[in-house]
């Protein structure tokens, strides 16, 4: 009882670091980024394992829509995962494991960015700094699912599959559902890249229909792409018209651009 004492008193603390997160975030980004890293630096309030998972959370849903906040909000991440005082996350091998996953999320912005010499240089860090944590396999499998795209589009396709089969591994595990589809989606992509358009099509059509709407709208919006790439037209326009709707119901800029 007594050892579970301080995490019990630590959860009112930890709950309202996470409620605090997003204003926080947005107090930091109405400073010049040169302004950032001292802020950090100065005010204990910033320096929260909680803010820093949030800002990498809206850093990977920023990719789509500004590639300059994403790369921003990436390396604000790492700038706090550095002052955070492991006592209050789980020790260094989770500030270790935080500390990976913001470089590997810099790596990813570089790489659709189209800076594949940053993007090898972050992965390349990051794989470091996972050296000294690996305690958390939902990061760790993140990593992985975003050093395959980096992988695929190098053209290292045996390298993106591995990593590919180690993220989807470790998702099914977790039961993380929806991070499991997008790795099979990316397996389907790196088919496509090889122009091995109806593999990619088998490894789409196998995930079926989803209880989420935009799961079964990525799901169908990729077997269009692949049929298209084979040659199959008829086919995609049924999938394109039969998912109209959808679309619609989600404007992600950039599933709306492809």
């Amino acid at each position: 009882v007594r050892a579970t004492a301080p995490v019990l008193e630590a959860v009112p603390w930890i709950a309202a670091q996470r409620d605090a997160a997003p204003a926080r975030l947005a107090e930091l980004l109405e400073l010049p980024a040169s302004d950032l890293a001292p802020r950090v630096a100065m005010e204990p309030r910033y320096q929260t394992y909680s803010l820093a998972n949030h800002i990498l959370e809206s850093s990977e849903k920023a990719i789509s829509s500004n590639l300059k906040l994403a790369l921003r909000m990436a390396r604000l991440a790492r700038a706090i995962a550095v002052r955070i005082d492991p006592q209050t996350c789980g020790g260094t091998n989770a500030l270790a494991d935080l500390g990976a996953y913001a470089l590997a999320m810099d790596g990813n912005v570089q790489r659709v960015s189209g800076n594949m010499a940053g993007a090898l240089a972050a992965f390349e860090h990051s794989r470091e700094q996972q050296k000294k944590g690996g305690v958390d396999s939902d990061l760790l499998a993140r990593i992985d699912l975003m050093e395959a795209s980096l992988r695929r589009d190098l053209a290292q396709f045996d390298t993106a599959f591995s990593l590919l089969d180690r993220a989807m591994e470790a998702f099914l595990a977790l039961g993380e559902r929806r991070r499991w589809l997008q790795a099979q989606i990316n397996r389907a992509n790196v088919f496509m890249t090889k122009a091995q358009f109806d593999d990619a099509v088998l490894v789409l059509e196998a995930l079926g229909e989803s209880n989420d709407p935009q799961s079964t709208l990525w799901i169908r919006q990729n077997i269009a792409s692949a049929l298209t790439a084979a040659g199959r037209h008829q086919e995609a326009v049924r999938f394109f018209e039969e998912t109209r709707e959808l679309y619609l119901q989600f404007s992600d800029p950039l599933l709306t651009n492809r």
